[in-house]
């Protein structure tokens, strides 16, 4: 119900429920509204590079484990096929790169006739999506970027590696995939010690 107190001034009556509504109505002065957004300025200025850096750190993470479940994964089709199972970097999710860009994609395939290629008659036995625009992967084993690595039903991966992640624009959220035996690893450092190193 609402309230009908009133005061007549003449023939005009003017109700408490109109008077609440013409005081919202009157907004905000010029000094009041540039304030506002001076005091909102601030904090986005100060609050975006720190939500930034959670959100790509949650990113960073989220690709670290989806790498380390997809080498845990080659290792156990090794071990049920009882033959290779390889994995190597791949964009079309049909053919191997020739590149070492993982962050593109990759695959995995049953190496029938162990001679690291994607023959014909191999069997690709999972595919996987290219990383979030930024990141950047590349594989080491004891020499230069390798493209493809070789998983054994006995012993899994013969030489251990390291996996690089960099995300570009964040260089403290580098992280190493450390692998051995299909076994990973997250590490702030390379195998050495040494800091992850990433294109600028």
């Amino acid at each position: 119900m609402d309230v009908k107190t009133s005061h007549k001034t003449g023939d005009t009556r003017i109700t408490f429920q109109q008077t609440l509504i013409s005081n919202y109505c009157k907004g905000l002065t010029l000094i009041e509204l540039v304030t506002i957004l001076a005091i909102t300025s601030i904090t986005l200025m100060i609050g975006a590079p720190a939500l930034a850096g959670v959100v790509n750190s949650n990113r960073v993470a989220t690709e670290l484990n989806h790498l380390s479940a997809t080498l845990r994964y080659a290792w156990s089709e090794a071990i049920t096929t009882n033959q290779i199972v390889v994995a190597c970097p791949s964009s079309d999710g049909k053919t191997c790169l020739k590149t070492k860009q993982w962050e593109k994609g990759w695959l995995i395939y049953v190496d029938k006739n162990d001679d690291r290629k994607l023959d014909a008659d191999d069997e690709i036995k999972r595919v996987f999506e290219a990383m979030p625009k930024g990141f950047s992967v590349t594989y080491n084993a004891f020499g230069p970027p390798r493209r493809y690595i070789p998983f054994y039903p006995t012993d899994g991966m013969r030489t251990d590696g390291t996996y690089s992640f960099c995300i570009k624009g964040f260089p403290e959220l580098s992280r190493a995939l450390i692998v051995s035996k299909a076994r990973p690893r997250v590490s702030k450092t390379l195998r050495t010690g040494k800091p992850v190193k990433c294109a600028s």
